[in-house]
């Protein structure tokens, strides 16, 4: 649950060429210790955090919805557009994963 996808948008909204790349070790996740705290809290803490990049995609204009950045490591331009249907691709693996530890 870090600000990644809400920095890229500020990046792209402030015509950055290349947006910031993502932790592919996973650092964040671990220094947060996920696996040791409860998972009602997990989901709370997510579902706020994804009503404040809603807020953010919600306030982009417009015109400004196809403006895009390099990103490096897939090697290709992706717009605000492409990143909420990234993003929306993204969350759903991690919402499906914390409904399995849930019910579990």
């Amino acid at each position: 649950m870090d600000d990644l996808p809400s920095k890229r948008i500020i990046e792209i909204l402030a015509d950055k060429s290349v947006m910031t790349a993502a932790d592919m070790d996973n650092q964040h996740t671990w220094d947060q210790n996920y696996n040791d705290q409860n998972i009602y809290e997990i989901c709370e803490r997510f579902i706020g955090r994804r009503r404040i990049l809603v807020d953010l995609f919600k306030s982009v204009p417009e015109e400004k919805w196809l403006a895009s950045a390099n990103h490096e490591r897939l090697n290709r331009q992706m717009s605000i557009l492409d990143l909420a249907y990234f993003q929306g691709q993204h969350d759903h693996y991690h919402q499906e994963m914390m409904l399995y530890l849930a019910t579990k």
